[in-house]
């Protein structure tokens, strides 16, 4: 298996959230592991399209928009 480093990048144009909007239509599973969540827009974009989307994040500060909120938003955005 091949390993890359999506960083959001601009020299590379590696940005995390067209990567994985990309590659979520080749995958039903998604595995995502960061130090900090500020937006959950791709989130709700990959569970939507039916993707079982697994993350580990840092509730601390500056993950936003809270952690609750962020909870609830998984349980209930591929339900409908």
């Amino acid at each position: 298996m091949a390993l890359k480093l999506y960083s959001n990048r601009n020299l590379h144009s590696d940005f995390i959230q067209r990567v994985l909007t990309e590659l979520s239509s080749k995958a039903d599973n998604v595995y995502i592991a960061v130090a900090f969540l500020t937006n959950t827009t791709v989130l709700e974009s990959l569970s939507k399209k039916g993707c079982t989307v697994q993350i580990v994040v840092r509730l601390g500060f500056p993950t936003s928009p809270n952690p609750d909120k962020l909870e609830k938003g998984l349980g209930s955005w591929g339900k409908g």
